[in-house]
């Protein structure tokens, strides 16, 4: 698919979650608290964590966040058929011409989105996350790059998290902290961050790559 000689790589491209990914793929002790997705086309990025809905607007009638996105639903018919499974991923990617394309969540974005998170259980829900990217990422290796989750919630199970990832995905990037260079050298990584909708302006930002 390269385009006179050059591939063409979206460094940004994002994947819909299941709604029941962490539910799943949870460790068990943690399955009771485990974040919930919103089923539904209608709902691609609502997760309750903790007692919380994110993004809030989606539980607010007046907002509309339902109908918007319900009025989407024909543009991807066809993901949504599909489950938004890695297939309709790929497909969707060779529609658009891209050859590679570097994954990160929707409904992953809150799943960490709150200070107040028990660390171990901010620990669990990453690995559960990544567990699922493999999965994912699996039929199309080459193609298909998982950006690993890491919980700043626990620094060292951060660590821990980071390697573990790097060992099973090598030149995976990281969804990660600055210190990710340290605990996995010879990986790619960047930086970015988005805001939690649970907390003030500051103490809400989250680490991303980009």
């Amino acid at each position: 698919m390269a385009k006179n000689g050059f591939k063409l790589l979206d460094s940004d491209m994002h994947i819909v979650e299941p709604p029941d990914l962490w539910e799943r793929f949870i460790d068990p002790a943690f399955r009771a608290r485990a974040p919930r997705g919103w089923p539904g086309p209608e709902n691609p990025s609502v997760l309750e964590v903790a007692g919380k809905v994110m993004p809030r607007i989606a539980a607010t009638p007046q907002a509309h966040y339902q109908t918007m996105y319900a009025r989407k639903a024909d543009r991807y018919r066809h993901a949504i058929a599909r489950n938004y499974d890695p297939v309709s991923q790929l497909e969707a990617m060779d529609i658009e011409g891209i050859d590679v394309a570097v994954l990160f969540p929707t409904r992953g974005l809150y799943a960490l989105a709150t200070d107040d998170l028990e660390p171990d259980l901010a620990a669990a829900i990453a690995r559960a996350y990544n567990d699922w990217l493999a999965d994912f990422c699996a039929p199309a290796p080459s193609r298909l790059i998982g950006a690993a989750m890491v919980a700043p919630h626990h620094v060292d199970a951060a660590v821990a998290e980071t390697r573990r990832t790097a060992a099973c995905w090598p030149g995976s990037p990281g969804y990660a902290w600055a210190f990710w260079r340290a605990t996995a050298p010879g990986c790619p990584s960047s930086s970015g961050a988005s805001t939690s909708t649970t907390s003030g302006a500051g103490s809400g930002m989250r680490p991303t790559s980009r």
